[in-house]
């Protein structure tokens, strides 16, 4: 029997997802009254208790924070690792705090909706403050990428809320028999997927070009007799297509890249764009790995082997702004060595190996951004993939109804 504390405590839930990428800390906070409401029932504790003595509950996310943990032995910056693993914390608690959280269907769906609702309201805001920015400055730039998200977060983290939120009303689309929330839906769709377009964050629309047909292809028996319905979930993204060729006229990054790779023997020390100095910022990180192989240079001293590598190599690039790897598979290799870098494939592959296509979703979009993102490296990507992938993580039930 559901009291009234439990309906309280499950409307944190929602409200606390909706309210990450506005600000983390907050939506952290109500997060964390959730768990307390969870918590207050004898019966959640029991289960956290149980699956966490049980290690085939885990999820990889833990163990890939002790591997970090235990990075620290052969580290000499201990100052910095203990900051690092402060700052992957979340890797750790929330998939062992959230084990016995068995989403029904009913709460899924509402946490889809407030999560689509929050983020829609969000890029109005977003988009409201760069039309007062362009009333001053006159630049169309304040449109676009960094300058469009700043108030927020770099547009390559909002683009993951926004990728995922696509992924939610693409499967509220599909299931919906509403007409009418079909409609709203389908509008409220091209709409993420445009904002999308104007946060330029590259990989955030490759990863879509790639997960958006898998995800129509795994749902089509959803939308098989809605014919309508399946011309419009293709035409949607058809126009936002046309119209980003448009947008890139005004602000172009993605011709970028071209360019970087025809030019990538050539780059040297001086001037980059964030495409050519990714390319030699992931060569001199394959360098330093392979001189390391096995347990890489700790939890503490990778940020430090990576400096006195652009230094060697005389990429003041790289230098002057301490850039990390850009590529977190590869960061992992250099802080902890092969296990660190299995540990996280395998967490990436287990989506794969799951039938809940909105984990497998999540999986993919993390993966495919992490390939030119250190996103496990600040506490925005941290939170985003440790609360949603303990959320949408199907696991094993050992008992009776969850209270949730």
């Amino acid at each position: 029997m559901i009291d009234s504390k439990a309906k309280v405590g499950s409307m944190l839930l929602p409200v606390s997802l909706a309210l990450l990428p506005w600000h983390q800390t907050v939506g952290l906070i109500t997060l964390l009254l959730y768990i307390g409401f969870q918590f207050s029932h004898r019966y959640y504790r029991e289960e956290v208790w149980k699956r966490f003595l049980d290690f085939r509950n885990w999820s990889m996310l833990p163990y890939l924070y002790i591997c970090y943990l235990f990075g620290l032995l052969w580290s000499v910056n201990l100052g910095y690792g203990w900051r690092d693993l402060e700052t992957k914390l979340s890797l750790f608690a929330f998939p062992l705090l959230l084990l016995p959280l068995s989403l029904q269907s009913s709460n899924r769906r509402k946490i889809q909706l407030f999560f689509c609702c929050s983020l829609a309201l969000l890029s109005c805001t977003l988009l409201v403050l760069a039309i007062i920015r362009y009333r001053t400055s006159g630049m169309s730039s304040e449109f676009f990428y960094t300058a469009l998200s700043s108030p927020l977060m770099h547009p390559s983290y909002l683009a993951l809320y926004f990728s995922l939120a696509v992924v939610f009303q693409l499967q509220r689309l599909t299931s919906t028999e509403n007409r009418f929330e079909r409609n709203v839906g389908m509008a409220l769709l091209g709409f993420l997927l445009l904002f999308i377009v104007l946060l330029s964050a590259r990989m955030a629309l490759l990863s879509l070009i790639i997960v958006y047909p898998v995800l129509m292809w795994k749902w089509n028996h959803m939308y098989r007799s809605k014919p309508r319905l399946r011309l419009f979930l293709w035409i949607i993204p058809a126009f936002v297509i046309i119209a980003a060729k448009g947008l890139y006229t005004i602000n172009d990054r993605i011709t970028q890249i071209s360019q970087s790779v025809s030019n990538s023997e050539v780059v040297g020390g001086g001037a980059h764009d964030s495409a050519s100095g990714r390319l030699l910022i992931w060569k001199i990180g394959l360098d330093k790995a392979l001189e390391a192989p096995v347990f890489g240079y700790g939890t503490g001293d990778v940020k430090d082997v990576l400096i006195q590598a652009y230094t060697e190599s005389d990429f003041s690039y790289a230098l002057e702004r301490k850039l990390n790897a850009h590529n977190q598979f590869l960061q992992t290799y250099l802080a902890i060595g092969l296990p660190g870098f299995l540990l996280l494939l395998l967490a990436c592959l287990r989506g794969l190996r799951q039938a809940d296509t909105v984990f497998m979703a999540l999986c993919m979009l993390f993966a495919l951004n992490a390939l030119t993102e250190s996103l496990l490296e600040t506490q925005k990507g941290v939170v985003f993939f440790a609360v949603f992938y303990a959320l949408l993580r199907p696991a094993q039930r050992l008992g009776d109804e969850s209270p949730v």
